[in-house]
């Protein structure tokens, strides 16, 4: 996955994160990770992390081998 302006995505040992940026549009990013939420399967799974407030701030994902 690309980088988007919005957000950085960050590699970790067993995938990668999706991380909200702070100049991000709150709403547009929690769409995003409505859609890659709902994507998750037999590909990937998908864990969500919230922030401070009702919205996401990032989203973890884990790639299946």
């Amino acid at each position: 996955m690309k980088q988007g302006a919005g957000y950085r995505v960050e590699p970790t040992e067993e995938g990668f994160a999706i991380l909200k940026s702070e100049r991000d549009d709150a709403a547009a990013f929690d769409q995003l990770v409505r859609e890659v939420l709902s994507s998750a399967g037999r590909e990937f799974v998908a864990l969500p992390r919230q922030d401070a407030g009702a919205g996401y701030d990032g989203v973890f994902i884990l790639p299946f081998d």
